[in-house]
């Protein structure tokens, strides 16, 4: 964990008592007291876990103030890397219960909504090929986050690159960047194993089963060209990769305030009013 990272948690959540001095003239003398005593990051996980709300909390409320909690803080995607999706849900159940909406969180609407709910589905009822074109679309998206600033668009690279850091299944030969690539070609453009890289002998033709251990098998006396993988395990290795990446993405501020703009860009799911 970046210890960057939870220092400017610290100025963040010092900041939260100065504005609910300034900006409501609630002196909360006791959360003070806290962050003097725990620091930033220990304060905001006893007040999380609590069995109940703090006075502080409470005082907040009544001054119609909840955006201004340790609850409303840590939902900002910045501090994701601190905090499990667990503690996460703990927050919003908090303020949604206080009637208190939160901002609209990108990470969970678009990733986890968005992206890895439909794929789940797609896989506890046998739609494997569907479930793989959404997680080939997946790793498209991530890479789409993570290019650099001076691209406008994904590139066969940029697919190739976080495959290759990011998707890991134990093999030997290991699955390149490259081969998940041709996978993602075949079945996305032509809905059959083979690519342009894979005719070309660039890359190997991966094949799929539903599940088996272990969850690759390669036999160059049997086939030099073939390497069979269990889909749920490619799914598996891909949320696991959202999740490093997601760690990797917001411990780095530039990347990360990069990223928030390119959410904005991407498909939400959002609830009107009348």
């Amino acid at each position: 964990m970046s210890k960057t990272l939870e220092a400017r948690f610290d100025h963040a959540i010092m900041q939260l008592y100065q504005r609910a001095r300034d900006e409501c003239g609630y002196n909360a003398t006791r959360f003070l007291q806290m962050l003097h005593e725990h620091r930033g990051l220990e304060t905001a996980r006893i007040l999380l876990h609590a069995s109940k709300v703090s006075e502080g909390y409470v005082a907040l409320w009544e001054r119609k103030r909840l955006d201004l909690t340790v609850e409303s803080l840590i939902l900002a995607e910045e501090w994701r890397p601190l905090f499990s999706e667990e503690a996460r849900e703990i927050a919003r159940n908090r303020l949604a219960e206080y009637g208190h909406t939160p901002k609209v969180d990108p990470i969970r609407n678009v990733i986890h909504d968005g992206i890895k709910q439909p794929i789940r589905l797609l896989l506890e009822h046998g739609h494997y090929r569907a479930a793989l074109i959404l997680t080939f679309a997946g790793i498209d998206s991530m890479a789409f986050l993570g290019m650099p600033a001076t691209q406008a668009g994904v590139t066969k690279n940029d697919f190739v690159a976080w495959a290759e850091r990011y998707i890991q299944i134990p093999a030997d030969p290991p699955i390149s960047g490259l081969e998940w690539y041709g996978a993602r070609c075949g079945l996305v453009h032509t809905y059959t194993p083979y690519s342009t890289l894979s005719r070309e002998k660039d890359c190997r033709i991966i094949g799929y089963v539903d599940d088996m251990l272990p969850p690759v098998k390669f036999d160059p006396a049997i086939s030099p060209i073939l390497v069979m993988i269990s889909t749920r395990a490619i799914i598996e290795a891909f949320f696991a990769g959202i999740d490093a990446f997601l760690t990797d993405l917001y411990a780095d501020q530039k990347r990360a305030q990069l990223a928030n703009q390119r959410f904005t860009a991407m498909f939400h799911h959002l609830t009107y009013d009348d």
